[in-house]
C-alpha cells in the first residue's frame, strides 16, 4: 500500500502574498516493511526552492501510532501548547536540496522526533534539524501564525487512513482484531470514529476518541449558557441532579448519572488525552488491552444511548 498528501500553505506579507510553504508526506509498505517520508519544500518570492527530507525507513506500525496518538492529543487538547515524542533511533535518509550546503543522501541512523505545535507537526532529529507540515494554508509572516488547523487535521486523518487499511492487510497480528458487538447495536459516531482505531490495535486512542465522542454529545445536547465550558465543568453542570440533561426518579439518582457521566471523563478519557503512554511507569491505562477498550468502549455506548434516549435536549 502507498498512500501521499501534500499540504500547501501560502504565505502573507502585509497582505500580499510572499511565497509558498509545502510538506508532502508518503508512506508506503509495498516492500513488506513500513517507509515514512515527509519533503518539506519552500519557495521565496523570486521562485528559489529550498526543499529537505526527513525518511525513516522499515519502521514498525507502532511508531506511525505513536505519531497518530501525539498529533490527536495536541488538536483534542484544550490548551494549545506544545507536546512531542522521541520515538527512537530509526535508519534512513535526511536530505537538502536547493540550497548551498548539502547534508547528503547517504543512509544513516538518526533519532525521529516528532513535535506538534501552532505551527505545525515537526519531524527530524533535534541535532540535525526539525522540518514541519505547515499548520494551516496560510501564514502571516510577520506574525508568524496561521490562519487555522487544517493542515494538522489532514495529517491525522492520513495517519488514520493508512493504519486503518494496514490493519485489514495485516490481520494475523495479534494486536489487531475486530470489534466483537453488533454494529446495529452500536452508536453511529462509534462506528465511524472509534472502530477503525480499535481494528488497528491502536486501543487507547480508540477509547480517548469514545470518550471525545460523549463530550461532544454532552455539548450538543447542553443549552448555549454550558456550551462553553471545558470538558469536565460541562458534564458535571450538564447531568448533575436538577441539571438540564439530568435523568433518575430521585435526586439521588440523578446524582448518581452525573457520577456515571462525569466520573468516566476524568478517570478514563482525560488520562488518556493529557498524558503519553509510558509503560515503564506502571500506571493504569498505561497498557490498555484489546479487552480492556472493548468494554470500555461498548460502556460508552451504553452512556450514548442513555443520553439520547432520556436526556432532552434544549
Amino acid at each position: 500500500m502507498f498512500i501521499n498528501k501534500v499540504f500547501t500553505c501560502q504565505k502573507i506579507d502585509s497582505g500580499e502574498e510572499s511565497g509558498e510553504e509545502e510538506a508532502e508526506v508518503m508512506i508506503d509498505d509495498d516492500s513488506g516493511s513500513i517507509d515514512f517520508q515527509m519533503s518539506h519544500y519552500d519557495v521565496s518570492e523570486t521562485g528559489k526552492r529550498e526543499a529537505h527530507d526527513v525518511e525513516a525507513q522499515d519502521i514498525q506500525r507502532r511508531t506511525l501510532e505513536r505519531m497518530l496518538t501525539v498529533t490527536s492529543e495536541w488538536l483534542d487538547s484544550d490548551v494549545k501548547g506544545s507536546v512531542s515524542v522521541n520515538l527512537g533511533e530509526v535508519s534512513g535518509v535526511y536530505g537538502q536540496r536547493g540550497h548551498e550546503v548539502a547534508v547528503g543522501r547517504e543512509r544513516i541512523n538518526f533519532d525521529l522526533h516528532v513535535s506538534v505545535n501552532d505551527r505545525g507537526v515537526w519531524f527530524g532529529d533535534q541535532d540535525l534539524g526539525l522540518y514541519k507540515i505547515p499548520a494551516g494554508p496560510k501564514k502571516d509572516v510577520n506574525k508568524n501564525t496561521y490562519n487555522n488547523l487544517y493542515n494538522i487535521r489532514q495529517f491525522r486523518d492520513l495517519l488514520e487512513e493508512f493504519l486503518y487499511s494496514y490493519g485489514r492487510e495485516n490481520r494475523d497480528d495479534q494486536d489487531v482484531g475486530s470489534f466483537s458487538y453488533p454494529t446495529s447495536e452500536l452508536d453511529d459516531e462509534l462506528i465511524e470514529r472509534v472502530l477503525p482505531k480499535y481494528d488497528r490495535g491502536n486501543f487507547g486512542d480508540a477509547v480517548q476518541t469514545a470518550g471525545k465522542i460523549v463530550e461532544e454529545r454532552v455539548r450538543q445536547k447542553s443549552p448555549e449558557e454550558l456550551k462553553e465550558k471545558d470538558g469536565s465543568e460541562l458534564i458535571q453542570e450538564a447531568t448533575k441532579s436538577g441539571g438540564p440533561l439530568s435523568f433518575g426518579e430521585r435526586s439521588a439518582e440523578e446524582q448518581g448519572v452525573m457520577f456515571l457521566y462525569a466520573g468516566s471523563y476524568q478517570a478514563i478519557r482525560n488520562p488518556l488525552s493529557h498524558r503519553s503512554p509510558d509503560q515503564s511507569k506502571e500506571r493504569y491505562l498505561d497498557d490498555l488491552g484489546k479487552e480492556e477498550a472493548h468494554n470500555i468502549i461498548s460502556f460508552v455506548n451504553l452512556q450514548l444511548r442513555f443520553l439520547d434516549q432520556y436526556a432532552s435536549s434544549p
